[in-house]
């Protein structure tokens, strides 16, 4: 019995029973036991394959996750989760983790039929404990993680909710982060990229720091197509959006210091291919194959907002002037009336006004198909090759608006025009030309005014237009006028 007073002894059984804790009794436990004590604490349905720990190098492995709801249906699985930590963080009083990586996570969204999120049935509603009304100042713990690294990630969201039968897929993605830490002013940087349904895909790269909390970054977005999208989102608009594709690049900046500060710099977007129609006939509203809007910078609580410009490309739009005197996008975008109740009006708080400048808004080769059916017999008017230009739209009252436009008009009707505006006092200066204007195509308007009918005659007009509607409300019109082939 000599080797139970030996050091050595006592170090190898110390040794093997640590190994024994570590590379067996642990994974076992955490294979077998901690399932059921989730399961009877809080009600947790947690499946785990596979267990796997190095006791000397501190890595955990944990091989086919599974979390289910209470229904015992899927909320998320992973392939295999990794931790590695070190104890070299405890000389500094630091949990430091040298890497965390998630292989092959699947989250299921869910909306069940009857309303209920699958996301908020996992635990049993008499663990769940209510918010403490109590505050109180208390330190973030030193952590520092060196990566996170979540590899073919995928989220499956799905809303059967209502027979909308909606699912939307997102990935795979990938998503990394470094140096991430608890301790003031420290600041780690994290990527992720996906595909959306795919075919389009999102790209974020940024930085984030705790205790204040900010976080910066840019977000891409390419070929998103909005279509499916909008139908879920706004299920009774009586429009339907049939194609649509966005692309977006947009920095930003939010700081949790005092409030929320948020800042955006020079941002893009890009619509294109944006096809609307009526969903009772399927009548078409507008076709927009190119939107963009460049140098978009936003700030809060500032609430200012200047866009250096947007741009309007080969636009096809067909507005129509029902007999109720409303123009059909203003009906077609409301909501398809249900029996709901209508809840009482709510007092609007009001609330401080923003500064905004467009600096510039332009349309090239634009074309409007407008029908006038207030009419007998509805009118047909096409304005074609339409060049617009709207420069200097401000909150600023003062500042003039300028418009120019030109176009043609049904056959070989030209329409040359220019106008500054001013909000307030309001008040207009504009310039008008019409060239081989036909009075033939508006008979419907004058046959109410006149005892004949004009088969054939053109107008040429020059004109001047001077309004104020400040002080007192004043009309000038200066017009050279020429009438001939009557």
């Amino acid at each position: 019995m000599k080797y139970l007073k030996s050091f050595k002894f006592w170090i190898l059984l110390l040794v093997v029973a640590y190994s024994a804790i570590g590379f067996l009794f642990l994974p076992w436990f955490l294979v077998n036991k901690t399932p059921q004590i989730l399961k009877g604490k809080i009600g947790i349905n947690l499946k785990i394959a596979k267990a796997d720990f190095n006791p000397y190098s501190f890595e955990l492995t944990l091989h086919h996750v599974v979390l289910d709801d209470l229904d015992h249906k899927p909320v998320l699985s992973i392939k295999k989760f990794y931790i590695n930590y070190t104890l070299l963080g405890l000389f500094d009083k630091t949990l430091l983790f040298k890497k965390i990586e998630i292989n092959s996570p699947k989250l299921y969204a869910k909306f069940q039929k009857d309303g209920i999120f699958n996301l908020s049935n996992i635990v049993h509603t008499s663990s769940q404990k209510a918010p403490s009304t109590k505050t109180s100042e208390t330190s973030l713990p030193h952590i520092m993680l060196d990566t996170l690294s979540i590899k073919r990630g995928a989220i499956v969201y799905q809303d059967n909710h209502e027979g909308k039968n909606f699912q939307y897929d997102l990935g795979p993605y990938n998503f990394t982060a470094r140096d991430i830490s608890t301790q003031k002013d420290r600041i780690n940087s994290y990527s992720f990229k996906t595909s959306l349904q795919g075919k389009g895909s999102i790209f974020w790269k940024g930085g984030m720091g705790i205790n204040p909390l900010k976080v910066y970054g840019i977000i891409r977005v390419n070929n998103l197509n909005l279509s499916k999208l909008y139908r879920y989102a706004l299920p009774d608009i009586k429009a339907s959006l049939d194609h649509g594709i966005l692309n977006l690049n947009l920095p930003y900046q939010i700081i949790f210091h005092k409030g929320m500060k948020v800042n955006i710099d020079q941002a893009s977007a890009t619509l294109s291919q944006l096809i609307m129609t009526q969903k009772d006939n399927q009548k078409a509203l507008l076709n927009i194959p190119k939107l963009e809007v460049k140098g978009v910078n936003l700030k809060w609580p500032k609430q200012s907002l200047l866009i250096d410009q947007a741009h309007l490309s080969d636009a096809n739009i067909h507005p129509v002037l029902q007999k109720d005197g409303l123009i059909n996008f203003m009906s077609l975008m409301e909501p398809i009336r249900k029996n709901k109740t209508v809840s009482q009006a709510q007092t609007i708080t009001p609330v401080k006004p923003w500064k905004y400048l467009i600096h510039s808004i332009t349309a090239h080769n634009m074309h409007v198909n407008f029908t006038d059916k207030t009419l007998a017999k509805p009118l047909l008017s096409r304005l074609k090759n339409i060049q617009l230009t709207i420069k200097n739209i401000s909150s600023k009252k003062t500042d003039p608006i300028r418009v120019k436009l030109s176009a043609t008009l049904n056959k070989d009707t030209n329409i040359n025009a220019s106008s500054t505006i001013i909000q307030a006092p309001l008040g207009s200066e504009s310039s008008i030309k019409l060239s081989h204007l036909r009075l033939s195509d508006f008979n419907p308007y004058l046959n109410p005014f006149i005892n004949f009918k004009i088969k054939n005659a053109n107008v040429d007009v020059n004109a001047t237009l001077k309004a104020d509607f400040g002080t007192q409300n004043n009309i000038n019109l200066l017009a050279n006028t020429k009438i001939y082939n009557l």
